[in-house]
């Protein structure tokens, strides 16, 4: 079983040691909490995964957008050509 180059990287820190501290920067009292690089593999992947399921989405919306035009330009393209057919036949009768 192969592991990603970020997993391995992760597990390469002797003892999994925190990297750096977070330290919470608003008005209420300061949160330390550790990070370590096996945190740092799990948020790089959910990053990821988050950023490739926005890039699905966006993709299948273009697509159905895509999709509507080229058939509201077929239902046009069938309009005019059933209204010019139209238009001739009227003009056949008239004659």
């Amino acid at each position: 079983m192969t592991r990603s180059m970020t997993m391995q990287h992760a597990t390469a820190l002797p003892n999994n040691t925190a990297t750096h501290q977070v330290v919470s920067c608003s008005a209420t009292p300061a949160i330390v909490e550790t990070v370590n690089a096996i945190d740092h593999y799990w948020v790089a992947r959910a990053l990821k995964a988050e950023a490739l399921l926005a890039a699905q989405e966006d993709h299948q919306k273009e697509v159905r957008t895509l999709g509507y035009h080229q058939e509201l330009k077929r239902e046009v393209c069938y309009l005019l050509v059933y209204m010019s057919i139209r238009l001739t036949w009227v003009d056949f009768q008239q004659a």
